[in-house]
């Protein structure tokens, strides 16, 4: 206690952008807000997301496990959000299988029948990777259009990339000598600063401009390395453009009280860290992939519910 106190002494006589980034994220409510949903909870929200992805696309995806002219047991849009809470509860297929016989929550088209693992992960691997995507897309969308009435003041995003390491190392040169370095794959986050949510998440700048016009518009911020004038001239028509820029002259102009909280999109990679999920163990690209939409779709169900503890905890004043 003493220590924290000298800590916030010393902090306090600091300039705002002196003081240390922990000290100027801390936030008072932060054991208020820890929920953790239950499985039923969690399920109810992935099918009712899993049900938007497939209306989206035109119907739900029915993978073809094996056989010719076999019959689906199963219901695809049960067992996607069935594989949406996955992560979130840092299940393997194997556990997930004895999750949903535990709990009671049959995926089958008929009688009641629980998948196996096996079956678990031949859908995780035949649905496609834009339904994962969308399912992060959706959940934000349906926690913006519950929330920004309450708390809107225009909506500020931010882009950045970062790395998940993977199980294998690769041979680079380095100062004229072969070594050994861990593998890396990257992926790009569009995060809602105002909650924390991720808004997409996509692996190319290609995705990552077709889910930006997708949006509504607003406040795009970005560091330089999305100082790309091909892919800003797209944007910039939607987009309040506030962007590091590497090269002159600036296509657009650059907003400094804005572009000081572009900072908070770490706060994402920070929580990845936390929950162990920039690592990846699996082998194939594709898994790595799926893997990196669902700890983002676990991210998301986690700050909805985090938000809606927030609300709980400040009443209007005639209210009270």
């Amino acid at each position: 206690m003493i220590r924290e106190a000298a800590r916030r002494e010393s902090e306090g006589k600091k300039s705002p952008r002196k003081k240390s980034w922990g000290a100027k994220t801390r936030n008072p409510f932060r054991h208020y807000l820890e929920y953790k949903p239950s499985f039923h909870e969690a399920y109810e929200m992935a099918l009712a997301v899993a049900c938007s992805v497939f209306t989206m696309l035109g119907g739900p995806v029915k993978p073809r496990l094996s056989g010719v002219g076999r019959h689906n047991t199963y219901d695809p849009v049960k067992v996607f959000a069935a594989l949406l809470v996955k992560k979130l509860f840092d299940l393997s297929f194997e556990e997930l299988s004895r999750a949903l016989r535990q709990n009671g929550v049959s995926l089958s088209l008929g009688k009641e029948s629980y998948p196996s693992a096996s079956t678990l992960y031949r859908y995780y691997i035949k649905t496609p990777l834009l339904c994962y995507q969308l399912a992060v897309m959706v959940l934000w969308l349906r926690a913006y259009s519950r929330f920004a009435a309450k708390f809107y003041k225009g909506l500020v995003v931010a882009v950045d990339s970062s790395y998940v390491s993977l199980d294998l190392y690769v041979e680079r040169l380095q100062r004229g000598v072969e070594r050994l370095f861990r593998a890396k794959y990257k992926f790009y986050v569009c995060s809602w600063l105002k909650f924390n949510m991720i808004v997409f998440l996509c692996f190319s700048k290609d995705e990552l401009n077709g889910f930006l016009s997708m949006m509504p518009g607003g406040v795009l911020l970005g560091d330089g390395e999305f100082s790309d004038r091909k892919f800003l001239f797209r944007l910039r028509s939607k987009f309040l453009i506030s962007v590091r820029a590497r090269f002159r002259p600036w296509i657009g102009a650059r907003f400094a009280p804005l572009y000081r909280l572009r900072k908070l999109v770490e706060r994402v990679f920070g929580c990845f860290e936390r929950r162990g999920a920039s690592r990846s163990w699996s082998r194939l690209v594709s898994s790595v992939r799926r893997d990196l939409c669902l700890n983002a779709f676990a991210h998301n169900v986690l700050c909805y519910f985090s938000v809606l503890s927030c609300c709980r905890l400040f009443v209007r004043a005639q209210d009270a």
